[in-house]
C-alpha cells in the first residue's frame, strides 16, 4: 500500500473537466488562473480522481470517462521555445498557459514563490544528458506515473465514517495522494474482485450476498 500522485502543485496541473472527446478535453483551471477555459489535445491530459466527492455514492468503482477532474500530463510536451526531437510541441494556447503558469506566485507576500521553484515542483527539471541519452525535463512535466499512481483499488486516507475501497476500472484513472493505493503485482480481474468485495465486506460488515452484488456491478 502506498499514496497516490502527488503534483506538488495542484493549483496548475489539476483541473475540472466540462467535456471531453477522443480529440479534445476542455478545461477549466483553478482559482489561481481565474477559472479560465482551456481547451487542450487529450492527450496531454490525463482523467483523475482528486478527492472523495469525484466518485459518486453508493458505487465502488470509478471509469476513467465519467470523472469530473483531469492532471496535466505533458510528459511528451515542451514549449516550442524548448523542444527537442524528444518531445512535441506544446500546442499555442497551452503553452501560453504553461508560459503565465511559470510567472505565477503561490502563497503570499514573504512566503511566495513562483510555480517552478516549489519544493516538490523545482526537481521535475534536469538538464539534459548527452551521455545517458536523456533529453532536458521542464518543471511542467510530471515524473512518469508509477503502478502506486495508477492502482487496482484506492481507499480515503481521511474518513468520517467507514471507508470504501474503490475500484479502479482498467487502472485508467490517476489516484492523488489523498488515497491509499493498492495494486496486484499479476493483475487478475477476478482476484482484484476478491479484494474489492473482501474489504469492503469486512469494513462494513455487509453480507456477502450484499457485496457479490457489488461485484457484478463493477465488472
Amino acid at each position: 500500500m502506498a499514496r497516490g500522485l502527488r503534483t506538488g502543485a495542484n493549483e496548475f496541473f489539476y483541473a475540472d473537466v466540462l467535456s471531453r472527446n477522443e480529440r479534445t478535453v476542455r478545461l477549466r483551471l483553478s482559482k489561481l488562473f481565474d477559472g479560465a477555459t482551456l481547451d487542450v489535445p487529450a492527450s496531454c491530459t490525463a482523467p483523475a480522481v482528486r478527492r472523495q466527492r469525484d466518485i459518486a455514492a453508493p458505487r465502488v468503482w470509478v471509469r476513467a470517462d465519467e470523472l469530473p477532474g483531469a492532471v496535466l500530463a505533458l510528459r511528451s510536451w515542451a514549449l516550442p521555445e524548448a523542444v527537442e526531437a524528444s518531445y512535441e510541441p506544446l500546442p499555442t494556447a497551452l503553452a501560453a498557459h504553461v508560459r503565465k503558469a511559470a510567472k505565477t506566485p503561490v502563497g503570499a507576500g514573504a512566503g511566495a514563490k513562483l510555480l517552478p521553484a516549489l519544493s516538490a515542483v523545482a526537481p521535475n527539471a534536469r538538464k539534459a544528458n548527452a551521455r545517458a541519452d536523456t533529453p532536458a525535463r521542464h518543471w511542467y512535466m510530471l515524473p512518469d506515473f508509477a503502478p502506486r499512481h495508477r492502482p487496482d483499488l484506492f481507499i480515503a486516507r481521511i474518513n468520517s465514517d467507514r471507508p470504501r475501497t474503490i475500484l479502479n476500472r482498467g487502472r485508467d484513472a490517476l489516484v492523488d495522494a489523498n488515497f491509499s493505493t493498492l495494486w496486484l503485482t499479476e493483475p487478475s480481474d477476478a482476484r482484484t474482485h476478491m479484494f474489492l468485495a473482501y474489504l469492503n465486506g469486512t469494513w462494513r460488515g455487509r453480507s456477502s450476498s450484499t457485496w457479490a452484488r457489488s461485484w457484478a456491478a463493477a465488472r
